[in-house]
């Protein structure tokens, strides 16, 4: 652009106005650059400015005129500016009586006689000063240039900076232009986080956040801090209508504690709510309020993966500056649903808006053109997909009001999928799971809502009953009910039973007029039966309906009642068994029945949690703690389990098993009653998990929906059965025989009669570097109900806290490790551990290299620990203790389990860096050997073969990026434990 410089002599001036006085100036303004110019005002002094006084003068410059002549200014005079640029430029310097100014607002003196101000813009990026009002509390600042809420991305980075005391401006220059909106990323120290600012940043709280630049210039954004404050944004405003934070929440009373902390309802232009009155270790709990077919699945931060309207975090970690990005998701419609492609087969889906669980029904037809329903149960994953399974039950009450036999799950027939892109319109993708293996085969279906009366789908009219599934009198039967209009209301009724042989087997209404009655409405309708149609994997066939009869439904909000055209009345009740506190059926499943052909099944969990249907009186048994059951009297090889209430083990045995006092089973003890044949477990609970950690004997998988774990063919099996046979130093030690010479079990080196048999990590130990080692990382903590009785320290060793070491030396003998452990907002507490001896593993006073060896394989090491935060000056424990000094344990013995220490890789970084790797065992340690190896060989065996989703060693779930072996259960749908083929 070419500049120009254009004055207006002060004589013409003079003559032209007549206005000149004696002391008087007029001040001539033009602008150097007339495009980048919008407006420039003039008051007298910054004092009129301030006072809300109207400008002395204003004018707008234009590139045929870009001068203006400012009367009425006296010589001395300070008058005040304020340029307004327009976008893309701002003011950078002038000439004359500016000369040297820049930004859009200064004050400039004039001098005697004529005045001349020349204003030049550029269209340089923005500058943007970023000050910490409390620099001691943030140690970084990143500016990246935009941020894309949708795909939670980042734009480019526009800069970074650390501010300190004596420098707490930062000045991010070169990657920000007009209309940007940066977002700002502020890792605050321990115990604070973001709680607005000033100027540009005014009113921003938590980290991260977004400000708008609205045209190029210099901005200032001042950062103001303060201790242990959650951030809490609306991901999608228009989804979320309201956010209650309160303290924590009551489990006895499943109420939130206290008044909420925080109430806000977010906005488009204010998404964000501050949360003060948190600490590290707090579980606050959330109450959202969602919009119409909205929900709440997953966020950021530590709202990452959870779903509902009501939630509890996670023990909060050390360091505040929380931060809690809540996404809202399409949420579909409960009712009739349908493909639209010329099929009978239809769909019934209801929402726990609570759980983001979805229960529904397909109804469709066998290869024979019998009538055939299947349960639907499944639950949104992080993206909104709700991913579940469709089984067949068999065996309940039949429509007449028989009982076949009592109702139980039969089979998994297919994973499913289902996808909504709105309330009303969805995706189904049904993948078979043929009984006895086989190939799958996928169908895909567009879904929409059912139109009752032909033609639209209608609100519900007032006092209508909650649309969904309703069960009768006899277990196992449902039935559906929906009604659509809000005059002339249509209803449609679904009903599903079995029938005489105990299949499954339904019935249907077609659209039916609902008539008004008090507080409710009756429907008259004939019920019809429909057969002759083609499964929903299959294309459609037209089927044909039959009349049964007519029956009466009599609805409402409270009451409903169904009487059937024989006369049999059936009372409704609201179906409960699906949501986040119903009950699993776990199937179990023998394909190895070669090998294992007479299974038996025990539970040592309390009594009366589980139960299952008995092939021989087709009851119910309530099934018995510490009791062996064999699977031929399991009806499907089903068991129905209270998920709100099951812990421990499920064992599957050879033989049936004995539980003396209610003790475990132990493998290495010769006068166990169960150490002559097999038996393995799968361990339950909120999660379940497959462990090899102690034993290997009866190989075993298990599946929920598509998730399968511990899955292998029977030559994986042979060749790992040889490999854990070959991992001791002496042939054969670990392997256990019956008196047939069959193998019954082989035992791991986490036994500690059997550690020492297997290779010593001694020259692992002896040439590490533990003077390079640090342990550093966060505990989150443990509830207060769940800490220790008379827990020899106080409270704070088991609140959420930084912790790190400074010191680590091993000299054969003791293990001694200082440190220092933070709890936010104060100080930081020095720690000092010793490790002298393993007397649970090594009967020696001393940590000898082969204790040392031992306590990694067993994953289990007694210490002391000298710190003011314990109420006696020294304590003694292991690292089953759950506080942050058995953490710091944790971290060594998992790292040298895994082959993290002495790594050319991640030797020399912090244990917090391990963790998120995606490199484990020989990856880490290439010069591992078998008789010299350099991290726990049996627990890399187990990975070799299944990856991370069976326990190979104590530690195998600290590893985020491997996959948890756990899997956290949906409660609701079904499991299949699969008793896995050995034999080719």
């Amino acid at each position: 652009m070419i500049l120009r410089a254009l004055t207006v002599a002060f004589l013409a001036l003079l003559a032209a106005t007549g206005q000149a006085l004696a002391g008087a100036s007029v001040l001539t303004v033009t602008s150097l650059t007339p495009a980048g110019i919008a407006a420039i005002s003039i008051w007298s002094s910054q004092q009129s400015h301030d006072g809300n006084q109207p400008p002395l003068f204003t004018c707008n410059p234009t590139t045929a005129n870009p001068t203006c002549a400012v009367p009425g200014l006296s010589d001395g005079q300070t008058p005040y500016f304020v340029v307004g640029t327009n976008a893309g430029y701002n003011v950078v310097s002038g000439t004359g009586m500016c000369a040297g100014i820049s930004g859009p607002t200064f004050a400039a003196t004039v001098p005697p006689g004529n005045a001349t101000c020349g204003i030049q813009t550029s269209n340089a990026p923005v500058v943007l000063n970023v000050t910490a009002a409390n620099p001691r509390a943030i140690n970084v600042i990143s500016v990246y240039k935009s941020y894309n809420p949708a795909t939670q991305q980042t734009g480019p980075l526009a800069g970074t900076c650390a501010p300190t005391v004596a420098q707490p401006t930062c000045v991010i220059t070169g990657g920000l232009a007009a209309g940007d909106n940066p977002y700002f990323v502020v890792d605050s120290t321990i115990g604070y986080g973001i709680v607005g600012g000033s100027q540009l940043c005014a009113s921003v709280g938590g980290s991260p956040f977004t400000v708008n630049v609205a045209a190029n210039g210099v901005y200032t954004c001042g950062l103001n801090s303060a201790v242990n404050v959650l951030s809490v944004t609306s991901l999608n405003p228009a989804g979320i209508a309201s956010i209650q934070v309160y303290k924590g929440y009551n489990a006895s009373t499943k109420q939130p504690v206290g008044s909420p902390l925080a109430t806000c309802t977010p906005t488009p232009s204010a998404p964000n709510c501050s949360v003060a009155g948190l600490s590290a270790g707090d579980q606050p709990y959330f109450v959202l309020g969602v919009n119409a077919n909205y929900g709440a699945s997953g966020g950021t931060g530590l709202c990452t993966g959870v779903s509902g309207t009501s939630f509890q975090l996670a023990a909060l970690p050390a360091g505040g500056g929380w931060v809690c990005g809540l996404n809202s998701v399409t949420q579909p419609q409960n009712g009739w649903w349908y493909a639209n492609d010329g099929s009978t087969s239809g769909y019934a889906f209801q929402l726990d808006e609570t759980s983001q669980y979805l229960y529904g029904v397909a109804f469709t037809y066998r290869t024979d053109g019998t009538p055939v329903w299947y349960a639907i149960n499944a639950m949104a994953n992080a993206s909104n997909v709700y991913m579940g399974t469709a089984a067949e039950f068999v065996g309940g009450g039949t429509l007449a009001g028989g009982t076949a036999s009592a109702a139980r799950l039969k089979s998994i027939v297919a994973n499913v999928q289902l996808a909504f892109t709105s309330g009303s319109a969805g995706t189904l993708t049904w993948t078979s799971r043929p009984a006895g293996g086989g190939p799958a085969t996928v169908t895909t279906k567009a879904l929409q809502r059912y139109p009752i009366n032909g033609q639209s789908v209608l609100p519900a009219p007032a006092n209508a009953p909650t649309t969904g599934w309703y069960q009768g009198s006899q277990f196992g039967t449902g039935y559906f009910l929906e009604l659509q209009g809000t005059s002339s209301p249509q209803a449609h009724i679904g009903i599903y039973t079995y029938d005489g042989n105990g299949n499954a087997t339904w019935n249907a209404t077609g659209s039916a007029t609902a008539v008004a009655t008090t507080g409710g409405w009756q429907v008259n309708t004939p019920l019809y039966s429909y057969s002759g149609g083609a499964p929903l994997t299959a294309p459609p066939v037209g089927a044909t309906a039959t009349s049964l009869g007519t029956i009466i439904a009599n609805l409402s909000p409270t009451t409903n009642t169904l009487t059937l055209w024989n006369g049999l009345a059936i009372t409704l009740q609201p179906y409960a068994g699906f949501g986040k506190n119903a009950g699993n059926w776990l199937q179990i499943v023998n394909n190895n029945g070669i090998a294992l052909p007479n299974p038996w099944i025990s539970f040592n969990s309390p009594n009366n949690l589980v139960s299952f249907v008995d092939t021989t009186t087709n009851a119910f048994v309530t099934v018995q703690a510490n009791t062996s059951y064999p699977l031929s009297r399991v009806a499907n090889g089903s068991f129905f389990i209270n998920a709100t209430g099951i812990g421990g083990r499920v064992f599957v045995s050879a033989q049936a098993m004995s539980f003396p006092d209610g003790a475990l089973p132990s493998p290495t003890n010769p006068n166990d009653p169960n150490y002559k044949f097999r038996w393995q477990f799968l361990e339950v609970g909120g999660d379940y998990d497959l462990s090899f950690v102690d034993l290997y004997s009866i190989p075993m998988a298990f599946n929920q929906g598509a998730l399968t774990f511990g899955a292998a063919t029977s030559a994986q099996l042979g060749t790992f059965v040889s490999t854990l046979k070959g991992l001791t130093t002496t042939s054969g030690a670990a392997a256990q025989y019956d008196s047939t010479n069959s193998l019954v079990r082989i035992i791991s080196p986490a036994e500690s009669s059997i550690v020492t048999a297997y290779p010593s990590l001694s020259t692992y130990i002896g040439k590490t570097n533990f003077a390079g080692l640090t342990i550093s990382d966060s505990y989150n903590g443990v509830a207060p109900d769940k800490l220790p009785p008379n827990a020899a320290c106080a409270a704070t060793a088991y609140a959420g806290q930084a912790y790190a070491t400074t010191s680590i030396t091993y000299d054969g003998a003791s293990l001694t490790i200082t440190g220092n452990t933070t709890v936010a907002g104060q100080n930081p507490v020095p720690f000092t551990i010793v490790a002298s001896k393993q007397t649970s593993v090594q009967q020696t006073d001393t940590l000898t290299a082969q204790a040392f060896s031992s306590a990694i394989y067993m994953g289990e090491m007694d210490y002391s620990v000298t710190s003011s935060i314990c109420a006696t000056t020294t304590k003694t424990e292991n690292n089953g203790a759950n506080d942050v000094f058995s953490v710091v344990i944790r971290d060594i013995l998992a790292g040298f389990s895994v082959g993290y220490v002495g790594s050319s890789a991640y030797g020399s970084l912090p244990s917090s860096a391990w963790w998120s790797s995606n490199t484990i065992f020989g990856g880490l340690q290439p010069g591992s050997t078998t008789a010299a190896p350099l991290y726990n060989p049996w627990a890399a065996a187990v990975y070799a073969l299944f990856q991370n989703q069976v326990y190979g060693f104590q530690y195998s779930d600290h590893f985020t990026t491997l996959g948890s072996p756990l899997v956290s259960i949906q409660p609701g749908s079904p499991l299949q434990l699969i008793l896995l083929n050995e034999r080719n």
